[in-house]
């Protein structure tokens, strides 16, 4: 005896949404480091733009439409590797990339409307590319960097000073999370 059921949605279709609600000519650099392409606040989302040098294309959710002279942040002589918000404000965002200086950014209660070319802090002590670039969950203005000099550096953003550094030996940092109070690191290296 075979029991099949049916799906009750098997007649169902879906609709394309209208322009206005969509996101139309993005230019997505995808050759970041093995991180994620897409990040988001509570009000703008965000992802390496492609072009010269390293650029982060930023939007607020409710802008759709088709994307021409997109506004950018652009202060980086390299590529950006990773990038990340704030999980206490939706208009703090940091950078890192291939020229070795983790950037922090605070976009403008409106959005971008120009492309904007000086970061509100750089945060200088890596000695190659820096590739993981990750907030603290907890602990308001703590940046975790992670770079190819093998070392992790914990930053005071509010005074952009290095708090605490250590090497974790010849391997490279992969990943960096916290546990959900903040209270735990772990890093993985391959």
């Amino acid at each position: 005896m075979s029991i099949v059921r049916q799906s009750k949605y098997r007649h169902v279709f879906g609709q394309v949404d209208k322009q206005q609600n969509c996101y139309l000519e993005l230019r997505p650099n995808v050759s970041a480091w093995d991180s994620d392409y897409v990040k988001a606040s509570g009000r703008f989302f965000a992802f390496p733009w492609s072009g010269g040098g390293g650029s982060l294309a930023v939007f607020e959710h409710d802008k759709g439409g088709k994307q021409k002279d997109v506004p950018l942040l652009s202060a980086h002589t390299g590529r950006i590797m990773d990038f990340d918000f704030s999980p206490f404000s939706d208009h703090v965002l940091a950078t890192g990339a291939m020229d070795l200086e983790p950037r922090v950014w605070v976009l403008p209660k409106d959005g971008l409307k120009e492309t904007v070319t000086e970061s509100q802090g750089t945060l200088e002590g890596h000695q190659k590319r820096v590739g993981i670039v990750k907030f603290h969950p907890t602990a308001e203005n703590v940046l975790v960097t992670a770079a190819a000099d093998s070392t992790i550096k914990f930053w005071d953003i509010k005074k952009s000073k290095e708090v605490l550094s250590f090497d974790v030996g010849k391997a490279q940092p992969q990943n960096i999370t916290f546990n959900g109070n903040g209270s735990f690191c772990l890093w993985f290296k391959r």
